[in-house]
């Protein structure tokens, strides 16, 4: 089974501060990224086509709301559903459609663009919860924190979000995540799985930030589903962070090309603090999950996030957990159980035995009527009258034989030599 997996792929993750209390961002100090346009838009091979032909006549996530905690979403006509959420980086003048970072608007193309998205019919909603581009602190490196993330989780789940995707992370030391309060997170996560929403989030890439090792949230976290990235069909990219305990899955870590943040038209890379670059990253392998997910929920209401989780782990490919999403959403997990009835079988009995049985059936009928036969002669044996000795014969057959005289008999004359032929060698011939 092909994938899409050259129409899906990741982006550079965005680090968030580990810890700080909630408030609007210090100021913009660094100027926006600049997209890098297209003249192409999606296009799709014969297979590829196929396969999302085959996934879109199941689900579109029609119904089903996206709640992309990021950097913003740029508006486009792309995105004919998408809502405008909080927006934590500058609260006091909002702009949850202002994508400085280049970043949420790539998100928002994988899970739900109308040409390219895996699932092009959901409901996106931008929630703008960091950016690198505005600093919470004069000595912070970014706008956004723990805090403010679990505030995102809160308003996701306030506006009747199913899904949650989050492509931004803190990466921390293992002695640091033991001295860290993240309490108001894990919460903030719980009230989530409580009301029925599904949380994604990436697994984080290796850069000078978060090395191998060290603990990743929300990743780490146990109602999350985390997502690393793929550099080829099965085969894990070399920046993405490895998983350091809990079930994960992978996906495609390149986009080709994106929505552009102008409103119409498409975009291949950005120019980023003076340097041209293409998106790849952990970031977008987690909205090809999303947007499955989106696809799942559309199909099954019904489906808690625990359950949503099972299949998505269960339908994983390979070692490396690759996932796919026509194979998720026409999964039958392995604990799927049929109602059990009671149901009495009785054997037929085998030909030949019926056919002894009927034998000796008939010979005991055959015995005993033949018994029953000889018994009455017996008795009516007994209650005739007996002739004399004398007499020789019954009156009855003195009297037909005296009826009927018969001639006189002659006596054969004695030949000797015919007679002891005839008994010669003591052998009887005819």
């Amino acid at each position: 089974m092909r994938r899409m997996a050259s129409a899906l792929a990741a982006l550079i993750l965005v680090p968030i501060a580990i810890a700080a209390p909630t408030a609007p961002a210090w100021a913009q100090d660094t100027a926006c990224a600049v997209p890098l346009g297209s003249a192409e838009s999606p296009s799709f091979s014969p297979a590829q086509q196929d396969y999302r032909a085959r996934l879109h006549s199941l689900a579109t996530g029609k119904g089903i709301k996206v709640a992309i905690i990021d950097t913003g979403v740029s508006a486009h006509e792309q995105f004919p559903q998408l809502e405008a959420g909080p927006d934590l980086v500058v609260p006091d003048t909002p702009a949850p459609f202002h994508d400085c970072d280049i970043h949420g608007t790539v998100v928002a193309s994988v899970i739900g663009a109308r040409d390219m998205g895996i699932a092009p019919d959901a409901t996106l909603m931008a929630i703008r919860q960091t950016s690198l581009h505005y600093r919470s602190t004069p000595d912070s490196e970014s706008s956004g924190s723990l805090a403010t993330m679990a505030e995102s989780v809160h308003a996701a789940v306030d506006t009747g979000a199913r899904v949650i995707s989050l492509s931004v992370v803190s990466c921390m030391t293992k002695q640091q995540a033991e001295n860290l309060d993240s309490h108001g997170l894990t919460e903030a996560l719980d009230r989530a799985e409580r009301a029925g929403v599904v949380v994604l989030a990436s697994a984080g890439n290796v850069d000078g930030d978060c090395e191998p090792g060290m603990v990743v949230y929300p990743a780490i976290e146990d109602t999350v589903i985390t997502v690393a990235a793929l550099s080829t069909e099965y085969e894990l990219a070399g920046y993405s962070l490895p998983v350091i305990e809990g079930d994960w899955v992978s996906a495609p870590g390149a986009v080709n090309i994106a929505v552009h943040p102008n409103g119409t038209g498409w975009m291949r890379g950005a120019i980023k603090n003076g340097s041209e670059s293409g998106f790849n990253g952990t970031s977008y392998a987690t909205p090809t999950v999303s947007g499955t997910v989106a696809l799942m929920l559309e199909r099954n209401p019904r489906l808690s996030p625990r359950q949503v989780r099972n299949i998505i782990y269960g339908a994983a490919q390979s070692a490396n957990n690759v996932h796919d999403p026509l194979a998720a959403l026409s999964h039958v997990p392995a604990s799927y159980v049929v109602e059990e009835r009671a149901v009495e079988i009785t054997p037929a009995p085998a030909a030949g035995f019926a056919a002894q049985g009927r034998l000796w059936k008939l010979i005991a009928a055959i015995g005993g009527a033949g018994f029953i036969a000889l018994f009455i002669a017996g008795m009516v044996s007994s209650l005739r009258p007996r002739r004399s000795p004398a007499s020789g014969r019954s009156p009855q057959a003195a009297i037909s034989r005296s009826a009927t005289p018969l001639p006189a008999r002659r006596r054969p004359k004695h030949q000797p030599g015919r007679h002891r032929e005839a008994h010669d060698g003591g052998r009887w011939t005819q």
